[in-house]
């Protein structure tokens, strides 16, 4: 596992979740490793070529599993080793049968996904995670909303014109689409002129 405190921190100090290492219950049951007896390890990899693993021990389908895995200190401190039981509990779905939730080992919560900050495994409640919207400035978020809209529709990020519709689109999806992208681009031209009043954007 990484150093303390890995994955990335917004302006407060707080980690941010999207860049944590995340255990999501219902891939680790879709693996097998609550089997009892089951042994594997679980990896993560980033783009920036850093990689980080842990191993999984089954209990069984109703007692969840044991996590397995090394800390090493960022301040040079000697490595230790962690391996805590991580419960499951099962509620039923609404058109039958069941699904599974970690019940976290900080506050007992019921969550779908744990993640991997410092040296334990929590929910994003416990390790106080933000969202990467949170850390984004206002006119940010205003660029990200158009950015996805443009791309649902199989344009570009960041091209500044509507895309045309995608083959296979209704049109009335494709008019909300375009409303909300024109709202978008209206807020970030709206965020300019306010910033620097004399961009000659009216």
């Amino acid at each position: 596992m990484g150093g303390w405190g890995s994955g990335g921190w917004n302006d407060k100090g707080r980690p941010v979740e999207s860049e944590s290492m995340d255990l999501d219950v219902n891939k680790v049951r879709r693996a097998g490793c609550f089997a009892e007896g089951h042994q594997s390890g679980w990896r993560w990899r980033w783009s920036h070529g850093r990689e980080c693993s842990i191993s999984l021990h089954g209990q069984g389908e109703r007692q969840g599993v044991t996590l397995a895995y090394t800390v090493s200190s960022n301040t040079g401190a000697e490595p230790f080793s962690v391996r805590e039981h991580i419960g499951v509990e099962w509620t039923p779905c609404r058109f039958g049968g069941e699904r599974p939730w970690w019940l976290c080992p900080g506050c007992g919560d019921r969550v779908m996904k744990l993640y991997g900050v410092g040296a334990r495994y929590r929910c994003r409640k416990c390790h106080r995670l933000t969202y990467r919207t949170q850390r984004e400035k206002a006119h940010d978020r205003i660029q990200t909303r158009a950015n996805k809209i443009r791309q649902k529709l199989g344009g570009e990020r960041g091209v500044d014109k509507i895309p045309p519709k995608p083959k296979g689109m209704h049109w009335r999806t494709y008019d909300r689409h375009c409303r909300e992208l024109y709202a978008a681009d209206d807020a970030f031209y709206d965020y300019l002129r306010r910033r620097w009043p004399g961009c000659g954007l009216g």
